[in-house]
């Protein structure tokens, strides 16, 4: 989680909070022999603070934590379009650059998935590894990427990559409506 300006605030408050206390503990005003209504009220809110500041803390966990886990579900389906996206063009213009960028999507979608499927609910985590095996099979009927070419026409097969891509379609969008659907989006 990130160090927000508010936490800064926050934890201000908890640290006054926490050193009245200690103070109060260690009798600090009675030795100083200090006492006045502002002491006394100090005395009574002290705990309040400590209380405050600490579910407050709580609270924010809870909050950040399930925003992390949404960013990282509308992550997954994002990168699952843009992975689509990639073949579609490779499909559209059968050049070498769109085959490597599309193994470098593929690569990087493979390296997401698999840090942020905790994020994802069992059902979830199966559509999207059944959209990823549709992406090997695809991969399979693809040559490899030759960086040193990329600017070459590839000579694919007509269909190679069509057949698949309207059960691709439809895969991913099962595998987004899963994911997505407790959000607007």
């Amino acid at each position: 989680m990130r160090y927000s300006r508010y936490h800064f605030f926050l934890d201000l408050f908890g640290v006054a909070g926490l050193t009245s206390g200690i103070l109060f503990a260690n009798e600090f005003f009675e030795i100083k022999g200090i006492d006045n209504a502002w002491v006394n009220f100090l005395e009574s809110m002290t705990p309040e603070f400590i209380g405050i500041y600490i579910s407050i803390r709580i609270i924010d966990y809870i909050f950040q934590s399930y925003q992390s886990r949404n960013e990282a579900r509308i992550g997954i389906a994002r990168s699952m379009r843009v992975l689509q996206r990639s073949l579609m063009d490779l499909e559209d213009f059968r050049v070498k650059k769109h085959l490597w960028l599309y193994y470098k999507e593929r690569d990087w979608f493979e390296n997401q998935f698999r840090s942020r499927a905790k994020f994802l609910n069992r059902n979830e985590v199966v559509a999207v590894q059944n959209f990823l095996a549709c992406i090997k099979e695809i991969d399979e009927k693809l040559p490899d990427a030759n960086i040193s070419q990329i600017g070459e026409r590839l000579e694919l097969e007509l269909g190679t990559i069509s057949d698949h891509l309207e059960r691709l379609d439809k895969l991913r969008i099962a595998a987004q409506g899963n994911i997505l659907e407790e959000f607007p989006e």
